[in-house]
């Protein structure tokens, strides 16, 4: 349902009920803000938990990311809030249930996050954020 292995293998792999549905809590919350265009929430998660949200996954297999490119059109605040999930290191090559990555369904959608997504994947292994081979599409 969840996946909560960002979140423990930046508390050393705690098993602690209390701390997992907290962090469970918490990135519904994220997710929710996302899908909302709320980015000074996006920027309260994501600094409160030190960036360690911004790669959880919701019921649907779904991290933030995925969430926000998913909207064909973004406003102005969507788009500050992807800029705070990618500076708080969401993953661009984590894949959805079916195989792809948030390029992919920008590029499904022919929308405009895929330009944004492209910039951001050339500049991150320009500055060696991401692997030059990583898997991005």
């Amino acid at each position: 349902m969840f996946n909560f292995t960002t979140c423990y293998a930046a508390r050393g792999s705690s098993n602690n009920q209390e701390t997992r549905v907290k962090y469970e809590f918490e990135a519904t919350k994220l997710h929710d803000s996302v899908q909302a265009g709320d980015w000074k929430q996006v920027l309260a998660y994501a600094k409160q938990y030190k960036g360690k949200v911004t790669n959880a996954r919701n019921a649907e297999g779904l991290t933030p990311l995925h969430v926000l490119v998913s909207k064909p059109e973004p406003s102005g605040n969507e788009l500050t809030a992807a800029d705070v999930l990618l500076e708080f290191e969401a993953d661009l090559t984590a894949k959805t249930p079916n195989g792809l990555t948030a390029l992919a369904i920008a590029k499904e959608q022919a929308s405009f996050w895929v330009p944004f997504l492209e910039w951001h994947i050339k500049y991150f292994t320009e500055v060696g954020k991401l692997a030059k081979d990583a898997v991005v599409e």
